[in-house]
């Protein structure tokens, strides 16, 4: 989650308009979880989680200042655990030497770190992607990667993987999964298109060094395919939130999308605690098809029971303990790394950044950035 500033052109709008047109496809969807645990309630936008070994987890998030020893200030928080879900509140810096020359170097500009190891490559296997905004701190945003032989880092040598071509215009919330030998990128794209701006998910793949994309990029999910979004003002085309994708491979076949929207406080308490998680369908292929076909145009996958205006748009599940706002979910396996094919038995472990209701939230905006709380929560067999 970010705060929201607001907001390859399209070959053509019909072809945009046609790719949302994909009809929703009666198959399996992701259980609903069957247990949660609060991890800590400390400001964790962002969340992402890799494991090494058999009982070594890493986690990362959006740059800013951190709990733990005074006014430290990281680019990319890092802290880690061998007896997960246990961690503290104290972190390192991940990225110590920031998102590279030419780059704001301001660090709560460094935004939705993701941490991925690349079997492919003869060093430096462990890849941090993260966004970062070029030249001054209201250039545009683009996603970069740095590399580091050990998942703690520290992460060095960034490079420019994409970037936005205006200065309004954002792309962000990288996340990298491997399906057999390949691995993929996902990200928000704001994407002009005869002076209009459409905020959309993609998916390309990466080199086998995980530093550059390789051909076309697929169109996974737009705002305007759902209402239940209310961050839409005058064009409900191009307004509205829809960010931080996370695809799941199920073990039918289904490829799954998960991301978050609806960034407009909450119609009664006038917090933005109405943050949720919408789910799409993206059939057996993953770079090539139609848009991913949203679980529901008008109600989130996920988010709190209360969210305005309820039950209009209330969630199809909640959490355990119904927390508020959750949003940026990405997938985390209890083994085999990020691989979303291999030990398609095993349980899953899902991470959200949730809403921590606190009666000194009397600006929104910029408390709700600072009250995040990181949630695990454990799934049945997908």
């Amino acid at each position: 989650m970010h705060f929201d500033y607001r907001r390859q052109r399209l070959r053509s709008v019909t072809t945009l308009a046609l790719s949302l047109c994909l009809a929703l496809v009666a198959t399996e969807l992701p259980a609903k979880p069957v247990a949660a645990t609060a991890i800590n309630t400390d400001n964790s936008p962002d969340p992402a989680m890799i494991k090494v070994g058999s009982s070594s987890y890493y986690q990362f998030r959006t740059g800013g200042s951190v709990p733990c020893g005074g006014d430290k200030v990281h680019f990319v928080p890092r802290r880690a655990t061998s007896n997960f879900p246990n961690f503290t509140n104290c972190y390192d810096d991940a990225l110590p030497g920031g998102p590279g020359a030419g780059f704001c170097q301001t660090e709560s500009y460094v935004w939705a770190p993701h941490v991925v190891y690349n079997h492919l490559r003869t060093s430096d296997k462990y890849q941090l992607f993260f966004s970062a905004r070029l030249g001054s701190c209201s250039g545009p945003f683009c996603i970069r990667v740095a590399f580091s032989s050990t998942a703690s880092g520290a992460f060095a040598n960034p490079v420019t993987v994409k970037c936005a071509t205006q200065s309004s215009n954002w792309v962000i919330d990288p996340e990298v999964i491997r399906v057999s030998n390949k691995y993929y990128l996902q990200y928000r794209e704001d994407i002009e298109y005869l002076g209009t701006i459409f905020r959309v998910l993609q998916v390309v793949e990466l080199n086998a060094s995980g530093n550059a994309t390789v051909g076309s990029s697929r169109l996974l999910h737009s705002s305007y395919q759902i209402t239940w979004d209310k961050d839409t003002g005058t064009n409900p085309l191009t307004d509205g939130t829809i960010e931080n994708p996370s695809l799941l491979l199920g073990s039918n076949g289904n490829y799954y999308i998960n991301f978050s929207g609806d960034y407009t406080p909450n119609l009664f308490t006038g917090l933005r605690e109405d943050y949720a998680t919408g789910l799409g369908v993206c059939g057996t292929t993953l770079l090539t098809g139609a848009a991913c076909s949203p679980t529901s145009s008008t109600n989130p996958y996920y988010g709190w029971s209360n969210r305005s205006p309820s039950p209009a748009a209330a969630p199809s599940f909640t959490f355990p303990g119904d927390p508020r706002g959750p949003g940026g979910l990405t997938y985390v396996r209890q083994t085999n790394g990020n691989d979303v094919t291999n030990g398609s038995n095993n349980r899953l472990v899902a991470l959200h950044e949730a809403k921590i209701v606190s009666s000194t939230n009397i600006r929104p905006a910029m408390v709700y950035w600072q009250l995040h709380g990181l949630y695990g929560l454990f799934y049945t067999n997908v």
